[in-house]
């Protein structure tokens, strides 16, 4: 006799296959693919037009920002030790803050509510990062602005009745801002600046950030029927830390359109990988509201099993 499936279990299979191909959402993102196609030709040639007078403008920034750097280490020549001291232990404490707060919203969290929490933000990272690149060459302008305000402002701490408070906002606001816009091939136009980046000043261990990555797998539901992992086809997306570049930047025209190649096919993957979260949350929610709804349906079956598992251990006499 011919081994064939019964009727209930082939439908269940189609009704699978259809539901894991919904879940990808790939006709939106085809749609979005056609939009970013049409935009991309028009977005490059624009970019085009606008490069030289950005880079110009950065450039004349810099040499701005390169003799006020010279003015304050002048003024400070202990500017380093004088930032370790009060900037770096303050900035650690909210560092230490904010990973325990986040400890403790993940650790409340079921293991699929927080892998769909995590694909999501991921998704969010590289849709701004993909629609900032896009529109590069005025966002790059209003950047170049803000970095101008910021040189004034410090500019007014200086000659205040407090010039040391100008060391924070400089080292910390003007230089990243300033360097993460540095046209590419210009790089060494900020060695004057070279190891002095908040991560190279204040190399501070995170002790609640750690714990976190030690306690990963807390908040788990205990015993919880989650779906089995996803399995990717595709290398997993990035997270914000692994993005190739801050952006809005001077990147150079004729790299600009493969710049947006790489930052839509980062935010493809995260978006097929989120709606896969999605997916399998909704098989098994496990956020408070799902957890709460399974305990009240289990509460209401409680006397009916317990009946049932009685019923079974004990073979009734017969009369």
């Amino acid at each position: 006799m011919e081994d064939c499936r019964p009727i209930d279990d082939q439908k269940s299979i189609v009704d699978k296959a259809i539901a894991d191909y919904e879940a990808q959402q790939l006709p939106p993102l085809k749609k979005e693919l056609d939009a970013l196609v049409d935009k991309k030709n028009k977005a490059a040639a624009e970019y085009e037009k606008l490069y030289d007078g950005r880079k110009k403008r950065w450039c004349e920034q810099n040499e701005k920002i390169e003799r006020l750097h010279t003015s304050l280490k002048g003024m400070f020549p202990k500017w380093k030790d004088l930032i370790q001291s009060c900037a770096c232990p303050a900035r650690a404490e909210i560092d230490a803050q904010e990973a325990a707060i986040a400890k403790r919203r993940k650790a409340a969290k079921g293991g699929n509510e927080r892998k769909r929490d995590a694909a999501k933000a991921t998704a969010d990272e590289t849709k701004l990062y993909l629609d900032t690149l896009t529109a590069n060459g005025t966002k790059a302008d209003a950047a170049l602005t803000a970095v101008d305000k910021a040189v004034v402002d410090v500019q007014k701490l200086l000659q205040g009745t407090a010039p040391v408070t100008a060391l924070y906002p400089f080292w910390f606001e003007v230089l990243p801002a300033h360097g993460s816009l540095t046209p590419e091939g210009l790089e060494a136009r900020m060695d004057f600046a070279k190891n002095q980046a908040p991560k190279d000043l204040c190399k501070v261990s995170v002790v609640a950030g750690k714990a976190e990555e030690e306690g990963e797998e807390e908040g788990e539901e205990e015993g919880a029927q989650t779906v089995e992992d996803h399995e990717q086809t595709q290398p997993p997306p990035p997270d914000a830390e692994t993005l190739p570049h801050a952006v809005p930047w001077l990147v150079k025209p004729e790299s600009y359109g493969h710049e947006l190649d790489c930052a839509w096919m980062r935010f493809s993957i995260a978006k097929v990988d989120y709606a896969a979260t999605i997916r399998k949350f909704e098989d098994w929610p496990d956020d408070f509201p799902g957890s709460e709804k399974r305990l009240i349906g289990a509460k209401k079956l409680l006397s009916e099993n317990i009946a049932a598992c009685l019923s079974a251990s004990v073979t009734p006499k017969p009369c």
